[in-house]
């Protein structure tokens, strides 16, 4: 191939053109709609633990542990995660010691697997508490009109306090115990408060949340003056536009931002729970057909697996496991499929846990 000077010169001047302005060659991509699925990938689901509160300088009547929990709770499902409810475990978790955040792995696991859960996430509050910030006052020093410098008296400093929250996490498998994942986090904020019993007094504020204990840490008198009056439309809306709150949300979603792709993706057949609906044909030719079905049935998209429980040529009997969803439109899919046309099926009869085919 023949290259000229004009060639040449055209092709450098092009170059030229093309790093001096980036835009050109990213003009196409950036008008390009970004490619994103409908919808997110969905986790195996998650058991969120009542964390356990390890500073001692909260209150053990402050239910700090659980209002952590319900929170990660809340960002895990923001995130498009799959978590056990936590009023679910509440009544469980009371009664196996886990209220406390105290439990062993042993029946967090327990837990999880009576729950249907894959993983569980199991914290600690190892700091929620409130430090003096020291600070030296030093000597200020002024000049006078005939150019001597004349030292002044310290200055009397007022005391800054900081709040810190710092939590641990981990991420569990139920099946195994292994730890998936771990993380901490540490979050603090400038305060006027000295004490932080006192702070979280005026974060719980009388909502429910803090009835639990709530006369330890304020008195009898004042809690009776606060249980007659009004609750709020949402009994977290003090807690949650308080500076405790506010830290506390602060460090829930970093540490959810980190287990986030570290939960696992659930498969396909475990996006709902598993139901079990029972298939009975009336009609088959012979054994090879009814083993036929229950292949044909194990291929379809959102099925579990199938299993054969007897046959006669009268009437064969096959389970499906699958999601509700699934289930729903299993016959559907049966009179749709293609190897089974020659079958000439057709419903008998159907209920919620049953459906009858007859072969024409």
């Amino acid at each position: 191939m023949n290259i000229n000077n004009k060639t040449i010169f055209a092709l450098t001047a092009l170059a030229t053109l093309l790093v001096s302005f980036p835009g050109i060659c990213q003009a196409q991509t950036a008008t390009e709609p970004l490619k994103a699925s409908s919808e997110a990938p969905k986790t195996k689901r998650v058991m969120v633990v009542t964390f356990q509160q390890l500073d001692r300088k909260v209150k053990d009547n402050i239910p700090l542990g659980q209002e952590v929990a319900d929170r990660v709770t809340l960002a895990l499902v923001q995130q498009g995660a799959r978590v056990v409810e936590r009023a679910d475990l509440a009544a469980i978790e009371k009664e196996r010691g886990l209220i406390a955040g105290n439990g062993d792995k042993g029946a967090v696991l327990e837990l999880g697997k009576l729950k249907g859960a894959a993983v569980a996430i199991m914290g600690k509050i190892t700091e929620f508490g409130i430090v003096e910030k020291q600070s030296s006052p030093g000597n200020e020093v002024t000049k006078s009109l005939l150019g001597r410098f004349k030292p002044v008296k310290d200055k009397v400093v007022s005391k800054a306090f900081e709040l810190r929250v710092s939590m641990d996490v981990r991420l569990v498998s139920i099946e195994t115990g292994d730890i998936l994942a771990a993380s901490s986090v540490l979050v603090t904020e400038g305060t006027d408060e000295s004490d932080i019993n006192s702070l979280l007094s005026k974060s719980f504020g009388g909502t429910e949340l803090l009835k639990l204990g709530l006369s330890a840490v304020l008195g009898s008198k004042k809690t009776e003056q606060n249980s007659q009056a009004a609750p709020p439309a949402d009994k977290n809306t003090a807690w949650n536009e308080s500076q405790a709150g506010k830290c506390t949300e602060r460090a829930v979603q970093q540490l959810v931002a980190r287990l986030m792709d570290k939960i696992p993706l659930a498969s396909e057949t475990d996006i709902e729970d598993m139901r079990v609906t029972a298939l009975q044909f009336q009609g088959l030719g012979d054994y090879s057909e009814a083993t036929q079905i229950v292949e044909v049935l194990g291929k379809l998209a959102g099925i579990g697996g199938a299993d054969l429980k007897s046959y006669t040529p009268e009437l064969t009997e096959i389970t499906v496991r699958g999601s509700a969803k699934t289930l729903k439109g299993i016959v559907g899919s049966l009179l749709a499929e293609e190897s089974l046309k020659a079958f000439n099926l057709r419903v008998a009869s159907a209920t919620q846990d049953s459906v009858v085919f007859k072969k024409g």
